[in-house]
């Protein structure tokens, strides 16, 4: 039941009728039946990964808050001569016994994401490389990904670590530790939450406020627009192009990989519209997670923009941890000693850094070309946090004005760029076809074909096409708006207007999403890129 069908759409209006039916103190255990409903439904046997998970967590947040208690406990007792004991050597213990949970969490959680991911690409290549067939010594699995599996890994494994940073006290319920994990709108793509943010708004319940209804409906049209008109029509020229790059070279790649550029941005973005705007009928409201990264002056800023929650997952959970660690405290220590201060100071950072985008990559599939996506952009980063202030300090050296409208929207032009390269290596089937397009992308100078109709034997016909591109257009110009008036959202100008304009432009959405939206089979849009994720 994907989130852009009708079978959602009649599921979602039943569980808002009854949610507020029910009293505050029941609406959880409502929204807890429908989420294991929409997720048997979309999984069936595959749930059991998720049961784990919520198992596994619950049960581990309680053991580090037993040894928290433990500690607290020996402490006071030390304190009052009733136990003979040294601080120190009890604060190690109460550390000890909260990492071997934590390290027992990602043994559990992340193995069975590694393990499902990657087992049969690894063992179908060994079995090919030294036994004559994929399926050969090594038995596959054989088994697809659960839905959501990655965000839900992560949404928990972070609720467990604030938990033994003492960030979030452990939840004694299990069902609402289930709840939080498998909330149905972000289970299909996120956002990655935060528990002491998520539970203040699933646990207490909601009045009834027609406004968080519309607010909601708003959301959920524009999500449908940007996917069904923008993101799914495009995808139809993207997958003709990429997966058949030997037919095409020079410009029509360049056409294919902007048409790319709004089927990500359309498809991921999108389906947090609609499902921030489902939860938010229900009265619960989930952290944004793009904040317009196509304006982005460098390729940080991108990634702050882009897909929120996971970068700063990765930040808290991942990178931070490893540049602040004692093995790299004492690497720069080191380093210092040796009069090398300035890479004392960055190595750890760097090293982290790279760390976290071989991760990213790696979470984004499973291929040696997701690494080297991962590769490309870690490198740019360093260059980026390396080379900034350089930059800036030769600008002003060459007397350029850094603070004009033209120098921003050449930043923006520049990372742009930057960012669709990469997604050459992102979007082929392997790193050797992305080194063809590439090559033919910047050695074939065949720009006749953007007038003499060939970009509409690309997939889409001249009336698809053009639909594409005003869909686009008007995409741009509300993010534009948006830029400019410092996120400001659509929404809130709707609220000032009189009630036939709200009515007429939702309307008007409706019929643009029925009548130029792409379907497929039952008239469903396609599925989204980020479920297999």
């Amino acid at each position: 039941m994907g989130i852009t069908t009708l079978n959602f759409f009649l599921f979602l209006a039943i569980g808002i009728l009854v949610y507020y039916l029910l009293p505050k103190k029941a609406q959880w255990v409502w929204l807890l039946i429908l989420s294991v409903y929409f997720y048997v439904r979309a999984s069936r046997t595959m749930s059991v990964f998720i049961a784990v998970t919520c198992i596994s967590v619950y049960l581990l947040s309680l053991l580090i808050e037993k040894s928290d208690l433990r500690y607290k406990e020996e402490l006071r007792r030390i304190k009052a001569g009733e136990l003979d004991g040294d601080k120190k050597v009890i604060k190690k213990q109460n550390i000890h016994r909260k990492r071997l949970c934590i390290a027992a969490s990602a043994l559990i959680n992340v193995g069975m994401l590694v393990v499902l991911k990657f087992y049969d690409l690894i063992f179908t290549e060994i079995n090919t490389s030294f036994f004559g067939g994929a399926e050969g010594f090594f038995p596959l699995l054989h088994v697809g990904l659960p839905l959501g599996i990655s965000f839900y890994t992560f949404q928990a494994i972070g609720y467990l670590v604030d938990v033994y940073r003492g960030k979030s006290k452990a939840e004694h319920n299990f069902f609402k530790t289930a709840l939080f994990i498998s909330f149905f709108p972000q289970i299909l793509q996120g956002p990655i939450s935060r528990y002491h943010q998520l539970s203040e708004e699933l646990f207490p319940g909601h009045s009834f406020d027609f406004e968080n209804l519309t607010d909601g409906f708003y959301l959920m049209l524009w999500g449908l627009f940007k996917k069904m008109v923008i993101a799914d029509r495009a995808g139809i020229m993207c997958d003709l192009v990429f997966q058949n790059y030997l037919n095409y070279a020079g410009v029509e790649f360049w056409v294919a990989l902007l048409a790319y550029a709004a089927q990500m941005y359309g498809d991921f973005s999108g389906g947090i519209d609609i499902v921030r705007g489902a939860a938010k009928m229900f009265g619960v409201h989930m952290v944004d997670n793009f904040e317009r990264p196509y304006f982005s002056k460098d390729i940080p800023e991108f990634w702050r923009r882009w897909h929120i929650t996971l970068g700063t997952w990765f930040k808290d959970y991942l990178m931070y941890p490893i540049a602040l660690s004692s093995l790299s405290q004492s690497v720069t220590k080191s380093l210092r000693k040796k009069g090398k201060v300035h890479l004392g100071k960055v190595l750890p950072s760097y090293v982290s850094c790279m760390i976290l985008w071989l991760a990213n990559g790696a979470w984004h599939g499973a291929g040696t070309q997701f690494l080297l996506f991962g590769v490309y952009h870690g490198i740019l980063t360093i260059l980026s946090m390396e080379y900034q202030d350089r930059l800036i300090a030769l600008g002003d050296r060459l007397h350029i004005n850094q603070n004009c409208t033209s120098w921003r929207w050449f930043q923006i032009l520049r990372t742009f760029f930057l960012v669709e390269i990469g997604r050459v290596i992102f979007v082929t089937p392997d790193f050797h076809a992305s080194l063809i397009m590439l090559k033919s992308m910047f050695t074939v100078p065949n720009l006749w074909k953007l007038f003499d109709g060939s970009i509409f034997r690309l997939g889409l016909a001249a009336p698809d096409f053009f639909v594409l591109v005003f869909a686009c257009l008007l995409l741009l110009m509300i993010e534009v708006i948006q830029e400019c008036n410092h996120g400001m959202h659509i929404r809130d100008w709707l609220k000032t207007q009189n009630l036939w304009l709200r009515w007429t432009l939702a309307f008007g959405l409706v019929f643009v999403i029925l009548t130029f939206g792409i379907y497929g089979h039952g008239y469903d849009a396609a599925g989204f890129i980020y479920m297999q994720y």
